[in-house]
């Protein structure tokens, strides 16, 4: 992790049939039938809203933009799953914790 890493924290649980993963810090999710997808698809938008927040359109908002937090009750979700997760484990097909890490400096626009 270099010093110009923004490292975001997310979580994955399973609403029935789909994963939901949300980005607790940009105030994102994105859902597919499986962890993996749902996870390579908040990223892939989690990387456009970076990009757009330091070099896109909307450049001029980007502060604004990259301090935007999630709701309190979805933040408190993810702090329940933090604390719960120290005293039990989560059963991996109910709910996941994980962090994306991306350069503050996009070189290119993501695909």
């Amino acid at each position: 992790m270099r010093t110009r890493d923004m490292i975001l924290r997310c979580y994955g649980e399973r609403d029935g049939d789909l994963w939901v993963t949300v980005c607790v810090d940009l105030s994102l999710a994105a859902q597919a039938e499986t962890f993996e997808a749902a996870r390579a698809k908040l990223h892939a938008q989690i990387q456009e809203y970076v990009y757009d927040a330091l070099v896109g359109e909307d450049k001029i908002y980007g502060s604004q933009l990259l301090a935007r937090k999630s709701p309190l009750g979805i933040r408190a979700k993810y702090y329940l799953y933090a604390s719960l997760s120290s005293l039990i484990q989560f059963h991996r097909d109910a709910v996941t914790l994980f962090s994306e890490v991306l350069p503050m400096q996009p070189a290119s626009r993501p695909c």
